[in-house]
């Protein structure tokens, strides 16, 4: 009776070989259960073999489409900021010293990256801007993994809902926030991994990428050393970001660009504090500009998704430690903003805070990621939540490409042409409005006037600085239609008196784009 015990609670198998005491039919039942079971065992894992499959394919068609998307629409084009920063990059190339023979108000690595970039041409202009989102969507990917995101999620937020949120609706190529973001959160990265070192050195080069967001990463890195209570890994942090100040300090005196880059920092600051619409200071002025921005319609809709997301966190079970960051990076980017915002797309600055917030969002679902299509849908919208709703007009020109973004940028501007044509090498200067020469081929030539762009905002000082300078150029670049604003008072004052000097001293003739005033010699 024993054996037959054992053997009813074997296989089959075991049972006609073991037992002759019991007969086949008497194993029989127990031969089909166990078939049966084991079949509905091989089904259940090829179901969920198939759909990790099913998910795998998914997560890489959503990354494939979300970079097709990406690198196009970053494709870098000469407008606006972007085309200075281009013009400043291409007198460097010529061998002019930055903030002293050629002027504008953003760090010195921006400038010095595009100059060495912008020989090799539009493709490495568009890698560059393309190589800052990969960095931001790799540290996301990182940070998600140390608190524990699955490897799966962590690729979703790191590489589709990272880079939507980045290209928020106020983004143009070339902005200075996207690398302040990226620098920020690899610092982060970096210290979360107790890589002090290399935490302090990216920091470094987060001072002459993007100054005014390290307040930014040094909240972040404050909250995490307080909560490991180790501010002994601070000094090694230190000692790196001092490493990498004193070389590129070094750099920029040997440029002798270090006196004129204290100075801009200490315009930039007044230049803050002046409200773009009126030329006016003070605190009521600068508040103005501080409400027009974060009452925008699409940094409204970031700000309220934030908020939310963070709300939504706080009462699920999430890292401590990772929503702080986010929170913390959040009251920054706010503080930051009633500081010093101006315009809407200087809201970028949330995105630290908002690519943090993701991750939390994403933990937060629990349970709820196993229906991954359900998930990943949510997390989308939140993300376009996040850029302030997508720029279907930026996407679109991108796709379409109506401003002929690759002749653009792979041709002589108008500009350039028209000072070509003007003659031989000379002085010049350039009048707000004008075109602003960022092509190869003037490099003989001599720029006169540091200031490129003058802003109608900007102070009596600097206007006058320009005003007096013009009488040295040989050949002025004019508009060829200019108004005369009523208000800034100001830059009123300026444009006129430039139209006055032109009328006495200058004979002009019409370019492609421009008015190009030559100089008249003293018997004329």
């Amino acid at each position: 009776m024993a054996t037959v015990g054992i053997d009813l609670l074997s296989s089959g198998k075991r049972c006609l070989h073991r037992s002759t005491a019991v007969s086949s039919r008497a194993c029989l039942p127990i031969t089909l259960s166990t078939t049966a079971h084991s079949n509905s065992t091989i089904r259940r894992k090829g179901l969920a073999i198939n759909q990790r499959l099913v998910h795998r394919l998914g997560l890489l068609a959503a990354l494939a489409a979300t970079w097709i998307l990406v690198i196009v629409r970053v494709q870098p084009w000469p407008f606006s900021d972007y085309m200075v920063f281009l013009a400043v990059a291409r007198r460097l190339s010529a061998g002019d010293r930055l903030y002293e023979e050629i002027w504008d108000n953003k760090d010195p690595f921006v400038y010095y990256s595009l100059a060495a970039l912008q020989d090799l041409g539009q493709p490495a202009l568009w890698a560059f801007e393309v190589m800052w989102l990969v960095i931001a969507g790799a540290c996301v990917f990182g940070i998600a993994r140390h608190f524990m995101l699955s490897r799966n999620w962590a690729v979703f937020v790191g590489g589709v809902l990272t880079p939507i949120t980045l290209i928020s609706y106020h983004y143009f190529p070339g902005t200075t926030h996207l690398p302040g973001v990226s620098l920020t959160l690899l610092t982060l990265l970096f210290v979360l991994q107790s890589r002090y070192t290399w935490g302090g050195v990216t920091l470094g080069l987060l001072f002459f990428f993007k100054l005014s967001m390290l307040p930014l990463a040094l909240i972040a890195i404050g909250v995490v050393v307080v909560s490991r209570r180790s501010l002994h890994s601070l000094i090694r942090m230190s000692l790196a970001t001092l490493m990498v100040l004193a070389v590129s300090i070094v750099v920029l005196a040997l440029r002798d660009e270090l006196i004129p880059y204290l100075g801009s920092l200490s315009h930039n600051f007044t230049y803050s504090q002046t409200n773009a619409g009126s030329g006016e200071t003070g605190i009521a002025a600068a508040m103005g500009e501080r409400l027009s921005v974060l009452s925008d319609a699409h940094v409204l809709i970031a700000l309220v998704t934030l908020v939310s997301v963070l709300g939504y966190s706080w009462l699920r079970d999430v890292p401590r430690q990772l929503w702080l960051l986010s929170a913390s990076t959040f009251a920054g980017g706010l503080i930051l903003t009633v500081a010093i915002g101006k315009f809407p797309h200087h809201a970028q600055v949330f995105g630290v805070s908002a690519t943090l917030a993701l991750v939390a969002f994403v933990l937060a679902l629990g349970d709820f990621r196993a229906k991954a299509i359900l998930a990943a849908a949510l997390g989308l919208l939140i993300s376009l939540g996040l850029a302030g709703g997508p720029s279907t007009q930026g996407y679109r020109n991108a796709v379409l490409n109506p401003q002929g973004t690759w002749q653009a940028m792979t041709t002589t501007d108008a500009a350039t042409r028209d000072l070509l044509s003007s003659g031989p090498p000379r002085s010049f200067a350039v009048l707000q409005g004008a075109g602003i020469p960022r092509s190869a081929g003037l490099e003989d030539w001599d720029l006169a006037c540091r200031h490129i762009a003058q802003r109608p905002w900007e102070s009596d000082r600097l206007l006058n600085e320009s005003l007096e300078c013009f009488p040295r150029a040989e050949v002025l670049l004019v508009p060829l239609e200019q108004g005369i604003p009523e208000s800034p008072v100001a830059f009123n004052k300026f444009l006129t008196s430039v139209r006055e000097l032109v009328a006495q001293n200058y004979r002009c003739f019409e370019g492609e784009e421009n008015l190009v005033c030559e100089r008249r010699a003293p018997q004329d």
